[in-house]
Parts: structure tokens; sequence; C-alpha cells
């Protein structure tokens, strides 16, 4: 068979095996287009909320993702009905990170500060009495997984001493 036999063939042929290829080699990779193709496999549930304000309050959420066996933690923290902050745990499911949301005074824009925590003792930032609240629980789930947490597979535990900045978005 010639070298340019692909384009001697009708081009209906040649679009179908290259979808065909394209497809193939999708399904076989990426636990990402996995969660696109089966996106019911990915859960959340509320484990824990912190007041019944409607103003100020946190919300501790279990998130599993059941095809690839993985749970995590995930805490949004409300301030005057806004979001303040979101807390990734980093439990196997997500990277560790908490973005802080602050309003710009002068752009009126929201500025996103990232702080990464760490387990060392080279920490930049010390745990305030919230993030020491917050940990409590999540550790509280991590140990019991009460039925209706969100949390169906182990989580790694950490126990976080303090954050690191990791970019100031502003800057």
């Amino acid at each position: 068979m010639p070298a340019n036999d692909f384009y001697m063939r009708p081009l209906y042929q040649n679009i179908f095996r290259l979808i065909l290829t394209s497809l193939s080699s999708l399904l076989f990779t990426g636990c990402g287009l996995v969660f696109g193709l089966f996106y019911k496999d990915w859960r959340s549930e509320v484990a824990y909320r912190s007041s019944t304000s409607k103003r100020n309050y946190y919300v501790v959420e279990g998130v599993t993702q059941s095809h690839c066996g993985c749970s995590d933690i995930v805490v949004k923290h409300y301030k005057n009905k806004k979001k303040d902050f979101t807390f990734y745990y980093g439990g196997g499911l997500f990277p560790a990170k908490k973005y802080i949301y602050q309003k710009n005074p002068d752009t009126k824009n929201i500025d996103t500060v990232i702080y990464v925590p760490t387990t060392n003792t080279n920490f930049t930032i010390p745990l305030d009495s919230l993030d020491k609240e917050i940990l409590r629980h999540i550790d509280s789930l991590i140990l019991h997984r009460p039925k209706g947490s969100g949390l169906i597979y182990q989580v790694k535990r950490h126990e976080y001493k303090g954050f690191v900045i990791e970019r100031n978005v502003a800057d």
C-alpha cells in the first residue's frame, strides 16, 4: 500500500478514523475525563455547619469521587453572606490550600490570597482560633466518618501547624 494511501481514501473514512482514535485515547487516559463522562460519581455533602445564622458561618463538606476512591474535605466560610475563604484540606482529592477573598477598595475587585498549610514549623502565618476550630471538626470527621458526612473513603489526616503564603494575586 503506498504511503499516500491516506489521501486517496474518501474524506468520511479519514474523519471517522480520526474521531475513533481520539475518543479511544481519551477514554483510557486521565481521571478528569472519567469525571466528565460519569459526573454522578462526584458527591458532596454538608457534614457540619457552624451556625444557623444566614450571615456568618462556615460549612464543612465531605467530597467524594467514587471512580478513583478519593475523598476530601472542603470548608467554606461566609462573612456577611459573602464567601470569605475556601479551605481545601488536602486529604487525597485536592491539594491543601486556603483561598482568602478580599475586596480591593481601590479597584472594587476581589483579590485572592492563597495560603498553603504546612505540618512543619517553618510557617509564616500561625493558625488563628477559627482555623483551630475548623481543624478540630475536620479531625473528628476523619476519625469517625459519620453517615451523611460525604466521606465514603478514608481521608489522609494532617496536623497542620500554620500557613505559608503561596501567592497574593493582588501583587
